[in-house]
């Protein structure tokens, strides 16, 4: 049975219900987290969170919960889900938030409670040997993100990223590498992109309007603890034709080596080195997270 959190109360998935005119399912307008589940320790907790108060407050949705009660709610969640032993818990930690039931109209101004959800949902891992053969990506183009108020916000209005995705799988492909209208690489649909080059790796700034992800803010930590020189620069696609590796990161899959651009004809690296220590190392904080470590490093 699955346990979710819906506006402070814990109850069996089917006994869950949102109301119809909710603003996130007639607007998407809300923002959502998605956190890893290690052994029933939510990694990078603190920084989910953080990260979701600050879009709430982007988009004045001022939530009932504070952002200590909120990680309570969510590990109290992740606790219900495996039968009050959390560590047998390895799972994909949603939170979604809405701006709650509608008033009428489009305005932002509201005295509805916001809809709070936080929902333990099965995750399939990605093969131990995906990391070691890579996959494959298509490039998308899409409009110049820098004066996107959208940017940076991990918002329920989700449906332009599951249409590139998808456009991506039905071509073969495990994912689409956005490049916007002026020829610079903005994200994945679903990642951030990283590239190395000659021992040192980049990725696109933030001002180019990416999701600023938990896992690109990880690896960009862990490569300057591995003396790995890291750059938040403009990449365009000539970088990706020079680059040695290009790898994606996100909560889910974490480091994950792309080895073939169907659309370009790319072929890279059948042996990412940096990618790999950069995963090795993202790996062992998992386990000091899961050895009871500082789950919110």
């Amino acid at each position: 049975m699955s346990v979710i959190y819906l506006n402070g109360k814990m109850m069996p998935l089917e006994h869950a219900h949102l109301a119809a005119n909710d603003r996130g399912y007639l607007l998407g307008d809300g923002l959502f987290e998605t956190i890893r589940v290690y052994a029933g320790h939510p990694f990078e907790l603190e920084r989910h969170i953080a990260r979701l108060y600050d879009s709430a407050k982007r988009v004045r949705i001022e939530l009932p919960e504070t952002p200590g009660e909120m990680m309570r709610a969510a590990q109290d969640c992740v606790a219900a889900n495996g039968g009050g032993d959390a560590t047998k818990v390895d799972a994909s930690l949603r939170i979604s938030i809405s701006r709650g039931p509608s008033e009428g109209g489009l305005s932002l101004d509201s005295s509805a409670e916001p809809t709070r959800v936080i929902w333990c949902r099965p995750v399939t891992p990605i093969k131990p040997e995906t990391y070691l053969s890579g996959v494959s990506c298509v490039v998308a183009r899409i409009p110049n993100r820098r004066f996107d108020p959208r940017a940076g916000i991990k918002s329920l209005s989700y449906l332009d990223l599951l249409l590139h995705k998808d456009a991506a799988v039905a071509q073969g492909a495990f994912e689409a590498i956005l490049v916007d209208e002026d020829g610079f690489v903005v994200e994945g649909a679903t990642s951030n992109v990283f590239v190395a080059k000659d021992g040192r790796i980049a990725t696109p700034p933030l001002s180019r309007g990416p999701l600023p992800g938990i896992a690109r803010e990880v690896v960009l930590e862990l490569a300057a603890e591995s003396a790995i020189r890291a750059d938040e620069r403009d990449l365009t696609l000539d970088d990706i034709h020079a680059a040695d590796e290009i790898f994606l990161t996100s909560s889910n899959v974490e480091v994950l080596p792309v080895s073939y651009l169907l659309d370009l004809s790319v072929i890279k690296n059948n042996k990412p080195e940096i990618a790999a220590r950069l995963r090795g190392a993202y790996s062992a904080r998992v386990e000091a997270t899961r050895g009871g470590g500082n789950q919110d490093r």
